[in-house]
């Protein structure tokens, strides 16, 4: 019952706004094509069914106002309209004053067809909450009603009254079938693109959402920050994989929690990236070590001495690109560095491609040395 009420409410439709904006303009469109052909057939219901040729002339302003409005969505009305919602409500409204005043004042002796088809044609194409699109459709209703009673004979109004709430109650029960199915598939477009951006174990934000991101962060004052756990394999060996997991997603939480979830994405392995405009070197450095006191309160006493944390730091204001991801891969060699010290650290640097360059000279270095040192008991590699 409580799902049903938020459903109706549209309480958690807040953060679906910008895709159900997206889906208001795109009605605008459908509302077009859906009603060229509607307003042929009520001009055909009228002169035919109903055998009055004279309201033909009445049905066509219909007609004319659909061709206008095709004309408009192509030309006029913005593709990126700010109030995509509250415009389709302002479009379906000379639709339903002229099929009231066809099943009213212009024809006062026969039933509304017109009016009730669009009754239940016009909710289906504006996305919003259950609970007021009922609400509107309701207050035309009784503007109908209040012409009927007005103009019409009683038996004609009688009909009119029962057939108004036999099309209102089937066209409530269409609608929030309708309006179910579409936010289902905003949902589900939402969770895709969440997934798409984020990496499934931390939850953190992924590289290819750094990449959808990164002209954001150019030709203004960065600080580029990469943080590496020093000991993951030996946690993965010792304690098993799933507690190296929650260290990682630990991690991740702790950073959120100090830099903030917008600003930090999972590199790789159990590298983190931070990107922080307009961060500087000393109001970073305190906050590591808070990122470290978080990190050996959320572990057991037994483990505290694995969960160590390398960080390393670059600043700079990349002016493309390419120096934004320069800034990332010297910040890169320089935690891999501390890292395999296994001791924790913190180093950093302002970028500028000298420093670069010696990074990776003395990468390269230390990586040949690597591979020739031996153990001093066995000889062995």
């Amino acid at each position: 019952m409580n799902a049903f009420f938020q459903f109706m409410s549209g309480t958690e439709l807040v953060k679906y706004n910008k895709e159900i904006a997206e889906q208001n303009r795109m009605a605008i469109r459908y509302l077009t094509a859906a009603g060229i052909p509607v307003s042929i057939a009520s001009i055909a219901a009228q002169t035919i069914i109903k055998g009055a040729p004279s309201l033909m002339w009445n049905g066509s302003w219909m007609l004319i106002y659909f061709l206008l409005l095709a004309l408009a969505s192509a030309y006029v009305i913005p593709k990126d309209c700010p109030h995509a919602t509250l415009m389709v409500y302002l479009l379906e409204a000379p639709v339903l004053v002229v099929s009231i005043m066809l099943g009213t004042v212009w024809d006062p002796n026969h039933q509304a067809l017109t009016y009730l088809m669009f009754m239940v044609l016009m909710p289906i194409f504006v996305l919003d909450r259950p609970i007021r699109v009922i609400g509107v459709m309701a207050g035309w209703n009784v503007v109908f009603l209040l012409l009927c009673f007005t103009v019409k004979d009683p038996a004609t109004r009688q009909g009119d009254v029962m057939h108004v709430l036999e099309f209102y109650l089937s066209s409530i029960a269409v609608m929030m079938v309708v309006l179910k199915l579409r936010f289902e598939v905003i949902h589900g477009y939402e969770l895709n693109r969440y997934h798409q951006g984020h990496d499934a174990l931390t939850g953190a934000q992924n590289r290819p959402r750094l990449e959808a991101k990164l002209d954001s962060y150019l030709n203004k004052p960065l600080l580029i920050l990469m943080g590496d756990m020093d000991q993951l394999s030996l946690i993965n060996d010792q304690c098993g994989r799933d507690y190296g997991d929650k260290v990682l997603c630990n991690f991740s939480l702790v950073l959120s929690e100090v830099f903030g979830q917008e600003q930090v994405y999972r590199f790789g392995g159990d590298e983190m990236l931070c990107v922080i405009p307009g961060g500087r070197a000393e109001q970073c450095l305190p906050q590591l070590e808070k990122c470290r006191k978080k990190m050996t309160a959320l572990h057991e006493e037994a483990y505290r001495a694995f969960i160590t944390c390398s960080f390393s730091y670059v600043t700079g204001c990349p002016k493309d690109s390419e120096t934004f991801r320069k800034m990332i891969q010297l910040a890169e060699i320089q935690v891999n560095k501390l890292s395999r010290l296994g001791q924790g650290g913190t180093t950093g640097c302002a970028f500028d491609d000298t420093a670069l360059r010696a990074a990776i000279v003395e990468s390269n270095i230390s990586t040949h040395l690597h591979a020739y040192e031996t153990n001093k008991l066995t000889g062995l590699p």
